[in-house]
């Protein structure tokens, strides 16, 4: 979940596992069939080679097809990953287990091969951790470690079948796609870690000694001994790390063997004024499906017609359906599954097609949901579009009722159709977000939002996506206290992840924070965000931005904790205009993003918007 207002998170570090603080040992978990290890070996198994041959270097003075020994290979494609020694181990071991020789001569056009030894790698880490996850079902029944258990497996349900795409767009040489894959497995495993964390129910203040750390384990032996917190652990340190590093060895072999890496968006793009980008979606679709409440279409809930396309796609049906949601009011909880990729849901407008529910979580947990189970709508298959409607959570807020999400979207996989491979998963477009805390979680894959409003007080833009956010109103409508717009929750450098936000309004209502709507509101706090994990990273850009805070962004801290977080997040400004957007007295860890760097935060580079985004309907002409 996002930041509570009241309960911090526990602080993860580059490696996307909590730190070990004063002898408190962190635990993590996360779900992964062994079976993928049998489908990343045949991959790896196929010969792969790239590139033309008789050429040693291309323009830019980068390797490739150069015939060079494994060990300097694994030298080159480990460089900067987080854990180098385990790379190296990693890749100096072939598809049988066998170490490879260091001197022996390898041509690199075999290296695409290399990161799938990778994937090998962290399907070997599973085994003892499911070994683990069981034991704690068996031993702990009706607790919350059963809870949490069941919540990771719930998490990495669909991991299996996401390290397989990994691996066949690795082998396709999609690296783009194979990296937001692994980003958001990773963010998987951060996601389960800090469900343990409160099955772990303990002071979120750092031990003294060991000595105190054992004691509250042996206060729960019966639930959770500490070999199997050391099991779990292990297990998913490691595997956060293979991860990680295969994340650090595709990079490598596009920068370094493929000619490097170049900007796709480049600074003569990015002052592109509004008017340039007048075009809109096409609606002219055919809807295969229509919904109305009041009856006479073909369903009267949502949920029904997506049933119904998901039919479809079990009886082979390939090709983009539509379902057109009439005008009224849906009192309904509705998820689009992994597999009903290319779905365009269509509304009569924000004002009148609006879908609403009203789940929750708590301090007491009496609701017994995650924060990523209270969504109103939630959307896990690759390619789906959303038209003129709204979404809201309207569980409200209080001490009662805390985070409640009105829209998810999460890559649960990578499978665009059956013979394609994407991780372009949603777009919305003149879509109306509305909530409290955690209102829009933008959790993971390539997002993008065009002239949608935002409505929410604490952390109401919370994940891990690569989302870019243009021409959209964000409003924190929390009049006594603090507002929180963004918490990205990015937990390595070697993600690609963040949130973009192009020509959007920031609290256009406010002049200063505490003028709110034509009201004093003198308690009233507005920051553009806070740090959820180390390597969040947020872009303001061109925006207008209303009353805001003076420093712009906050720390990571409830319950009176500090966080270091915000000593390793990227946070940036360019060009924004409005009260707000002065930054001299800006906190020191965020910058002015310098022109040079504007680039790479563009529709085209950032989400790679070329290679999804006009299969959906949505032009190059809309970019802004």
């Amino acid at each position: 979940m996002a930041g509570n207002a009241n309960i911090d998170h526990i602080p993860l570090q580059g490696d996307g596992v909590p730190r070990r603080k004063s002898g408190r040992k962190a635990v993590k978990i996360c779900l992964i069939s062994m079976v993928v290890a049998c489908a990343v070996a045949i991959l790896i198994a196929v010969p792969i080679t790239y590139g033309r041959r008789n050429r040693h270097h291309n323009r830019n003075g980068n390797t490739q097809n150069m015939a060079m020994t494994s060990g300097e290979a694994v030298e080159l494609l480990c460089d900067n990953a987080d854990d180098q020694e385990l790379c190296k181990q990693s890749l100096m071991v072939d598809e049988n287990g066998n170490n490879l020789n260091a001197s022996a001569s390898i041509d690199t056009r075999t290296l695409a091969a290399f990161p799938m030894r990778l994937l090998n790698a962290s399907s070997s880490q599973v085994a003892a951790v499911n070994r683990a996850i069981d034991d704690i079902v068996v031993r702990a029944q009706n607790t919350s470690w059963e809870r949490a258990a069941r919540a990771c497996n719930d998490s990495f349900a669909d991991a299996l079948l996401m390290l397989v795409d990994i691996a066949n767009a690795t082998a396709q040489e999609d690296y783009n796609t194979a990296k937001a894959g692994l980003a958001a497995l990773r963010t998987e495993t951060a996601d389960c870690a800090e469900e343990l964390f409160k099955a772990l129910n303990l002071s979120y203040e750092p031990y003294n000694s060991s000595d105190s750390m054992n004691v509250t384990f042996l206060s729960v032996e019966h639930q959770f001994s500490v070999s199997m917190g050391a099991t779990l652990y292990n297990s998913t340190l490691t595997l956060a790390f293979q991860l990680s590093n295969a994340m650090n060895v595709i990079t490598n072999i596009k920068d370094k063997i493929k000619g490097g890496r170049m900007l796709l968006g480049g600074v003569r793009r990015l002052s592109r004024r509004r008017l340039l980008a007048q075009a809109d979606v096409d609606r002219r679709m055919e809807p295969r499906f229509t919904v109305d409440p009041r009856g006479g279409a073909d369903f009267k809930k949502i949920q029904q017609a997506i049933n119904a396309a998901f039919q479809m796609r079990t009886e082979g049906a390939t090709e983009r359906i539509v379902i057109k949601i009439k005008a009224g009011l849906y009192r309904e909880k509705v998820l689009v599954p992994r597999e009903l990729w290319k779905l365009t849901i269509i509304g009569d407008g924000p004002d009148r097609t609006t879908v609403q529910w009203g789940d929750y979580t708590n301090p007491q947990n009496t609701t017994g949901l995650r924060t990523r189970e209270t969504y109103t709508f939630a959307v896990e298959a690759v390619g789906f579009l959303a038209l003129d409607m709204t979404f809201e959570n309207n569980a409200g807020w209080s001490a009662t009722v805390q985070q409640a999400v009105a829209l998810r979207a999460s890559l649960r996989t990578l499978r665009a159709a059956p013979q394609e491979l994407g991780s372009g998963l949603a777009a919305f477009s003149n879509c109306h977000f509305l909530g409290h805390q955690d209102t829009l979680y933008s959790h993971t894959g390539w997002q993008f939002y065009d002239k949608c409003v935002i409505n929410g007080t604490v952390d109401y833009i919370f994940g891990n996506a690569a989302a870019v956010f243009q021409k959209c109103a964000l409003n924190s409508i929390r009049t006594n206290g603090t507002n929180t717009i963004t918490a990205q929750s990015r937990t390595s450098e070697k993600e690609e992840t963040g949130f973009v936000f192009r020509y959007c309004e920031v609290d256009r209502n406010s002049k200063n924070q505490t003028i709110f709507m034509g009201a004093n509101h003198p308690n009233r706090l507005v920051y553009l965000g806070r740090p959820w994990r180390p390597y969040s990273r947020v872009v303001f850009m061109f925006c207008y931005i209303g009353g805001i805070h003076p420093e712009g962004w906050s720390v990571w801290t409830t319950m009176g904790r500090g966080s270091d977080n915000h000593e390793t997040a990227e946070y940036y400004e360019y060009r924004n205009d409005g009260p707000g957007a002065r930054t001299e007295s800006r906190v020191p860890w965020s910058r002015v993003l310098p022109a040079d760097e504007a680039g790479d935060y563009t529709v085209a580079k950032f989400i790679h918007g070329r290679t999804w985004l006009p299969r959906l309907g949505i032009s190059q002409d809309m970019w802004v």
